[in-house]
């Protein structure tokens, strides 16, 4: 199974309401995580611009996950995730064969969704991934990241954009888009930046704290 299956699946629904109160599972689940009333102490949530979601770094992830690195431990890259995801909205888990994905919405960024891929059910970081509208991506990576390092043509003749700099941890690549409904809008184009480990084997490494 492709990694990019579940963690399309759950996109925007995040924003949906009516969704059970259970606790994070490692079994596949539907996508009914909502606001919680409780949550977020009764405060309505404050969105901002898309625009800020990137560094003016070249493959650098998002400013609260920025902590994250290839085979970091997988309960502390989850405590990152948990403290940069919006409140009131829960992070879901599912497995993908052997690698447990864990999504959420952004603080602040209702169009973004956050997921980490951990390796050997949920020991290891491996990947990271944001989802985000496709008309934007293009325009907002190469104002923020410059042109890309490389462009890669697919036999659909789609293109992935990749931006590597010298002494970053991750190689970010953007995906091409995929149309799908979210709960902000019936359907819409959506892309992925796909980050993984700039060196090969760091996300096979032993888990680091």
């Amino acid at each position: 199974m492709s990694l990019l299956a579940p963690i399309l699946s759950l996109s925007l629904s995040l924003l949906a309401c009516g969704g059970s109160d259970a606790p994070l599972r490692s079994e596949p689940t539907a996508p009914t995580v909502q606001f919680d009333e409780a949550a977020a102490d009764g405060a309505a949530p404050v969105w901002t611009d898309l625009q800020g979601l990137f560094p003016e770094r070249a493959a650098a992830l998002p400013e609260g996950l920025a902590a994250l690195q290839p085979g970091m431990n997988g309960a502390r890259a989850r405590e990152i995730l948990e403290a940069a995801h919006q409140p009131g909205a829960k992070i879901l888990g599912e497995m993908a064969g052997q690698d447990l994905v864990l999504s959420s919405i952004l603080d602040g960024m209702p169009e973004a969704l956050a997921s980490l891929v951990l390796a050997d059910q949920g020991k290891v970081l491996t990947e990271v991934q944001i989802e985000l509208p496709d008309d934007v991506a293009v325009p907002m990576l190469t104002t923020r990241w410059g042109d890309p390092t490389e462009v890669q043509p697919q036999d659909d003749g789609k293109m992935r954009y990749l931006w590597r700099a010298d002494g970053a941890p991750w190689v970010a690549t953007l995906l091409p888009a995929v149309t799908k409904a979210t709960a902000l809008r019936a359907g819409e184009q959506r892309a992925v930046v796909r980050y993984q480990p700039a060196e090969p084997d760091a996300g096979k490494a032993a888990p680091t704290p």
